[in-house]
């Protein structure tokens, strides 16, 4: 009957309306609303079980009106009423469409988080590790006084060796750290978590600093140790050459003297030169006493 069809449009047309409605609450604050406040974990349980099987449901009660929508167009003749159902069943299968996607994205966006999450803590442990061993390799302490020659070839290149090791991680520290970034900028991460992440990208950062700030350190204190060495190889060549001079004088010495007055002339005027060579020669000592107490102090 007339009644009757009417009836049944009207009943068609309410429920559409309601899930509609429901639908529109459903995308823009239930979702949100159900993960809102729960780790990363328990949003993406939330959303694979609890949700999918809601849309599910859902999917289930637009199938029913869709079968309505059907039967009334075979029986309604009034083309207004016609439009209606065209109208709401499209928009049905939009609204559901829209559900489905929506809570596909939020899973996906969940676990690319968890990922992040992920590696950004796998690389917080590898450098972590890392910085350890290299802090204590180049926190040793190295006195020069007690260094040999292989001792200090040994040094440098284990300074040249660390200095290459952190240049090859600069990379690596600039990748944990935009992870970190990332993370900060992403909402479903919790408040309590971009504190945590926070104070970690600070105390990473504050490492690196202090890292770079001891191998520049280390490499001044090379550099020193180079130049003090120098120092050392040239005052000995010349007190090498100092000792060679003297044998020399003290040679013709011995020749003068066995030639009379003349050969004690001579020697009296050699022993004169002698003594200046002497005078200057203190100097030249001194200077290599005052190079060795210098790298002894540093």
């Amino acid at each position: 009957s007339l009644t009757k069809k009417r009836s049944e449009f009207h009943d068609f047309e309410n429920k559409s309306k309601r899930l509609l409605e429901w639908f529109e609450h459903f995308v823009n604050v239930e979702m949100n609303h159900r993960i809102d406040g729960l780790t990363l974990e328990a949003s993406l349980d939330m959303l694979k079980n609890e949700l999918r099987n809601l849309i599910g449901e859902k999917r289930r009660n637009v199938n029913d009106l869709m079968i309505t929508a059907r039967v009334l167009q075979t029986n309604v003749t009034d083309q207004l009423q016609l439009q209606i159902i065209k109208q709401q069943t499209d928009r049905l299968e939009q609204s559901l469409s829209t559900a489905e996607e929506h809570v596909e994205k939020r899973i996906k966006k969940t676990e690319m988080i968890m990922k992040m999450f992920h590696d950004f803590d796998q690389g917080l442990e590898n450098l972590r590790s890392w910085m350890d061993t290299i802090e204590t390799t180049l926190q040793k302490p190295v006195s020069v006084n007690k260094l040999n020659a292989n001792e200090l070839r040994n040094h440098q290149q284990s300074v040249a060796a660390s200095e290459a090791d952190i240049e090859k991680h600069s990379t690596i520290i600039s990748s944990v750290l935009a992870l970190g970034h990332n993370l900060l900028s992403e909402s479903d991460v919790r408040p309590r978590n971009i504190g945590t992440i926070q104070r970690t990208i600070q105390s990473i950062e504050q490492r690196w600093l202090a890292l770079k700030d001891l191998i520049r350190k280390r490499k001044l204190e090379l550099d020193t140790m180079n130049v003090s060495w120098r120092s050392v190889e040239e005052a000995i060549k010349r007190a090498l050459k100092m000792i060679t001079d003297h044998e020399r004088f003290l040679s013709e010495v011995k020749r003068t003297c066995g030639q009379g007055l003349q050969g004690i002339r001579s020697e009296y005027k050699s022993l004169e030169n002698f003594k200046r060579i002497l005078d200057d020669d203190e100097k030249e000592i001194q200077e290599i006493t005052d190079n060795y107490s210098g790298i002894i102090r540093s």
